[in-house]
């Protein structure tokens, strides 16, 4: 999923979305599964997601690990306190955040 800023003009969203895609389809491709991108407007992403995540009713969440947090603990701490935030009801869900390194 992208999550785009509302500041972000349409074709400039599109631009990224297509290129991204072909990357993300031949990848997927490559190991069997089947991946569909979807985009969203937000202003703050990890919100964005989660958000978007309870909607889907996903089961997992994958996040590389974000420079705005100390560590993973804290950018995991910083998800749950969103997710605890949102409407019920809330359905379990993992949370797996990928080291930069990876």
């Amino acid at each position: 999923m992208l999550v785009f800023s509302k500041r972000l003009n349409a074709l400039a969203q599109v631009a990224i979305v297509q290129a991204i895609r072909l990357n993300e389809q031949e990848a997927a491709e490559r190991a069997g599964k089947h991946v569909s991108l979807l985009a969203v407007a937000g202003t703050n992403p990890l919100v964005a997601i989660l958000q978007t995540a309870m909607k889907l009713k996903s089961a997992r969440i994958v996040l590389n690990h974000s420079p705005h947090f100390r560590n993973a603990g804290d950018q995991a701490r910083a998800a749950e306190k969103q997710w605890k935030r949102l409407p019920a009801p809330r359905f379990p869900i993992v949370l797996e955040i990928v080291p930069e390194d990876s």
